[in-house]
């Protein structure tokens, strides 16, 4: 059996269909997981089994804005 960390200062795993508010998941979800073990390995993995565990200190909520330009005025 084999162990990987993987840290980061941030981290957003995107909810689907939210504008406004970029809310996201508490945890990553299971496809996210293994596309970074694909690209962590270099290969295509098809027989595995894994389990996961996801920790962090702090959560908050990020507004989007999107600013409309009229590129007729510049």
């Amino acid at each position: 059996m084999n162990r990987l960390t993987i840290t980061s200062k941030t981290a957003h795993f995107k909810v689907p269909y939210t504008s406004k508010y970029q809310k996201t998941y508490d945890i990553p979800p299971i496809s996210t997981v293994i596309g970074m073990l694909k690209v962590i390995f270099g290969e295509e993995i098809d027989d595995f089994i894994f389990g996961y565990t996801f920790e962090y200190e702090s959560k908050f909520n990020d507004a989007m804005l999107i600013y409309k330009v009229n590129l007729k005025e510049m």
